[in-house]
């Protein structure tokens, strides 16, 4: 368990599920765009879900600008909130959702700070004084970095491919869920 919190990020098989949430994240996000490359899709969702208990499950939608489709999913996989990288969708799921994350590469005023922030490591401050709670993107940092950060910064961390089903080297993870668990 670590004293941040962590959402896995992009989970696309049962090793890296499992993985996550052995170490008790926060949230687990799942690649709900068709045309990239960690797409998992409906079904496979669905399993991974039903195998875990403990996170919430978030649907990315990045790159999505349909309103009614990103509903539509959310509630169909029961899923808890979003990842978007629309401002003005972000805003309008944050009317009905509780766990509406927006990523950006770039700082821009947020009124409703119920919206979750995923952010560059230089804008995490500035969003973070204005009342929204701030996710960096983990794997990209490096390690004497998170170390100072402070521990109301979260982290954004991802799996990836398997070497072959169920096997897989989880050495850059272990190091950064290690630093996070002696804060």
């Amino acid at each position: 368990m670590t004293k941040r919190e962590v959402l896995a990020r992009s989970v696309q098989n049962l090793t890296d599920a499992r993985y996550f949430a052995a170490w008790m994240v926060r949230y687990m996000s799942f690649d709900l765009k068709r045309d990239s490359i960690n797409f998992i899709g409906a079904k496979n969702v669905t399993e991974i879900i039903d195998w875990l208990a403990g996170p919430l499950f978030i649907g990315d939608f990045s790159g999505h600008d349909d309103l009614e489709f990103i509903q539509e999913t959310s509630t169909e996989l029961k899923l808890s909130g979003v990842i978007i990288d629309d401002k003005l969708l972000a805003e309008e799921l944050s009317k009905t959702m509780d766990h509406v994350f927006y990523e950006t590469n770039k700082f821009e005023l947020i009124r409703d700070t119920k919206i979750i922030v995923i952010c560059k490591h230089e804008h995490q401050q500035v969003y973070r004084e204005s009342g929204h709670q701030v996710y960096l993107h983990g794997n990209a940092l490096p390690i004497n970095l998170i170390e100072a950060l402070p521990t109301e910064v979260c982290m954004c961390l991802e799996g990836g491919e398997e070497i072959k089903t169920g096997l897989k080297s989880f050495d850059q993870l272990d190091e950064i869920f290690e630093v996070l668990a002696e804060e």
